[in-house]
């Protein structure tokens, strides 16, 4: 599962931080420039003029500046432009389900599950884990991809206590030898979308977080 790296968000704050700083240096810089510009035309000595070629250049360089700090303006607007724009279309991902690995919080009802073994798979079993990882029970599932529905029961049938539980799809060929092991996946809500750096992270019931590269289905809720 991909994890949203908190750490960014600094960063770009910081980067934020440092390109306003910029743009407020080279806004002070066109002024002084200005200035400076002025007072030498104004005291220049007119038996002894700046000579043209000087005087162009400098003309460039003022230019220069001036593009500079229009060109930093526009850039801010735009990046500001583009990310109202995202936040408003990641919003759109509130109050739907989605599939994805992680953990579901049982609470009594039966919690559907997403299961997908290898490709050559002869046989299959759904995994259930409890909250600390340690395996509560072994299912016998179809191969291939298929929905199953949990009933909140260990492999002797008897019903489990409320928590956090995961699952896991393990695979076998015909001798019954484990071609590994792959993460299932449950549906579920999202809660809240956050930006945290230059992603955005999807928050669930269970608190965890995930990017929408996580996320392997969408559908409405019921």
């Amino acid at each position: 599962m991909t994890t949203v790296d908190t750490s960014t968000a600094a960063s770009l704050t910081s980067a934020a931080n440092t390109t306003v700083s910029s743009s407020t240096a080279i806004s002070s810089d066109f002024e002084t420039w200005m200035s400076l510009l002025t007072a030498q035309l104004q005291n220049q000595d007119p038996f002894d003029p700046v000579d043209s070629t000087e005087y162009t250049a400098q003309l460039a360089q003022f230019s220069s500046v001036e593009q500079q700090v229009l060109t930093n303006d526009l850039l801010g607007d735009l990046i500001s432009v583009s990310t109202s724009s995202d936040m408003a279309s990641m919003a759109e991902w509130v109050g739907k389900e989605v599939r994805v690995a992680t953990p579901a919080d049982y609470l009594g009802n039966p919690i559907e599950v997403h299961a997908s073994s290898d490709p050559v798979a002869y046989s299959a079993q759904l995994v259930v884990k409890g909250p600390y990882g340690s395996e509560v029970g072994r299912f016998p599932i179809d191969t291939g991809e298929s929905d199953v529905m949990w009933e909140g029961t260990d492999s002797e049938g008897k019903a489990v206590s409320w928590g956090s539980y995961s699952f896991e799809v393990e695979s076998f060929d015909s001798n019954g030898v484990s071609l590994g092991v792959d993460d299932a996946e449950i549906y579920t809500e999202v809660l809240e979308v956050q930006r945290v750096g230059d992603q955005y992270a999807l928050v669930l019931p269970n608190g965890s977080a995930v990017t929408t590269d996580d996320v392997s289905a969408v559908r409405n809720l019921d």
